[in-house]
């Protein structure tokens, strides 16, 4: 299973992503750490960070997406 993570170009992943398979509800869950070394302001737009799971070039679950505000 591949992680495919975009972030904008202010932005840096700042761990090796891992993937974990929650076996309760066959879900599954991905971790990473970002960092940034620009810091938004209160009237700025958040940066949008999205992840999906890939398996031989297919996507395997939804595209998830998350607004992060670096403060």
């Amino acid at each position: 299973i591949k992680i495919l993570i975009s972030v904008p170009r202010y932005v840096k992943i700042s761990s090796q992503p891992t993937i974990e398979k929650i076996e309760y509800n066959n879900t599954w869950r991905v971790l990473f750490s970002l960092s940034s070394d620009r810091i938004l302001k209160p009237n700025d737009k958040p940066y949008e960070i999205k992840a999906e799971l890939l398996l031989n070039g297919k996507n395997i679950s939804e595209e998830w997406k998350y607004l992060w505000y670096p403060y």
